[in-house]
């Protein structure tokens, strides 16, 4: 139960090149279970070593929140009109799929912008060693 094993896990993943919404989900995942860790240090004496880890952990997963977003906002669009596309009038189905389209781009760009994934690896090299 290393947090720090985690952490790396998550910094490999944000370094992957081209990035993906795979390595934001997995990167995601570590930081999650490595702030689980670090909850553990409440009320011991490396408490507040514990909170500045916890502290670059959670702005790290908040820089990647917007492309998860995007991504799942993507996906279950796509998902909701595939199943209920003979449901919907035909002017409701093109506006989901322009706005599917339009989630997929924003997500696109987002990635091969770098930004979050530049901003996320930068709060984790400030992690407390």
């Amino acid at each position: 139960m290393n947090p720090w094993t985690d952490v790396e896990r998550a910094l490999r993943w944000l370094r992957l090149r081209p990035p993906s919404s795979r390595a934001v989900h997995e990167a995601r995942k570590s930081l999650k279970r490595a702030r689980a860790v670090l909850k553990l240090g409440r009320g011991s004496s490396v408490e507040a070593e514990c909170a500045r880890a916890n502290s670059s952990c959670r702005r790290a997963a908040r820089a990647l929140a917007p492309l998860r977003d995007e991504h799942v906002f993507a996906v279950m669009l796509e998902k909701i009109l595939k199943r209920a596309a003979d449901d919907l009038p035909r002017e409701m189905r093109s506006y989901g799929r322009g706005l599917a389209l339009r989630a997929r781009r924003t997500e696109a760009r987002a990635l091969a912008g770098g930004a979050a994934f530049s901003r996320a690896e930068a709060a984790l090299l400030s992690y407390p060693r």
